[in-house]
């Protein structure tokens, strides 16, 4: 608890120490860990994101980090895939967006529609969605995307 502390100092992180904890990603060797201030992950603030090594010290990714609306890490790349907060706001949450962790751009990957909602998740190197009904995939640029379900008549 002092080391934590201490290293949200020599970062100045202002975070209420009672609040951070770590959460689990699953990849390809099992299960990597992430800190935060555990409140940002339901809601529309800021904090930062931190990863635990093996070695049990802390690297810091950024101290601006926003959680979007469901949400996911990529489990080998430095990528984050969330909908865009329109269902915080009253509105629909359908379009599709990727941030690059390593330089904290976000990239709209599927545009909103106006359609409801969309769940996405990462399926190795691509994007798997709904929306209106149906299962999509995608690549990380929005390009070839394809129906899945219900399949398309030939």
């Amino acid at each position: 608890s002092r080391n934590l502390k201490t290293w949200l100092e020599q970062h100045q992180i202002q975070a209420d120490i009672r609040w951070v904890a770590p959460f689990p990603i699953q990849d390809e060797q099992g299960s990597r860990f992430y800190l935060t201030d555990s409140r940002a992950k339901d809601q529309p603030t800021n904090s930062f994101l931190a990863r635990l090594n093996p070695d049990g010290t802390l690297h810091l990714l950024t101290n601006n980090f926003t959680f979007g609306w469901r949400g996911q890490f990529h489990p080998s790349a430095p990528l984050y895939l969330f909908t865009e907060d329109g269902v915080r706001n009253g509105g629909y949450s359908d379009a599709i967006v990727l941030r690059n962790l390593e330089t904290g751009i976000d990239r709209m990957v599927v545009p909103k529609s106006n359609n409801r909602f969309s769940w996405p998740a990462f399926h190795q190197d691509q994007i798997i969605y709904t929306r209106n009904k149906l299962l999509l995939k995608t690549d990380l640029h929005g390009s070839n995307t394809i129906q899945l379900f219900p399949p398309k008549p030939n």
